[in-house]
């Protein structure tokens, strides 16, 4: 369960930068719902501050990964939409999953 959680966070984390800001909120809300946490508690709040709060610490995180990638390889990109590799996408994926199971 624990990491089924922590994959459905890395993927939201990782398309959080194609959604609308009312799509990622209604993600969070859910997201903190199946977490255990009902809407209108404190608890809740909590979960959607805290979701919040790590999402921006990962898009900083991956846009320092990608700036660094990009400086390695004299900014070379793939030819996907973002400029990004697939393998750089599974390596930021990874190193989220360790980042929450640590917080466990």
């Amino acid at each position: 369960m624990k990491v089924l959680s922590a994959m459905t966070v890395c993927l939201v984390a990782l398309l959080s930068g194609c959604v609308s800001p009312a799509e990622q909120a209604s993600m969070d809300r859910t997201q903190c719902s199946n977490f255990g946490f009902t809407p209108g508690t404190d608890a809740f709040a909590q979960c959607m501050q805290k979701t919040a709060i790590h999402r921006d610490e990962m898009d900083v995180a991956n846009r320092n990964y990608y700036a660094s990638q990009n400086a390695a390889t004299g900014s070379k990109k793939d030819n996907n939409k973002n400029g990004l590799s697939v393998s750089a996408d599974i390596n930021a994926v990874n190193a989220i999953s360790e980042l929450l199971s640590s917080d466990k």
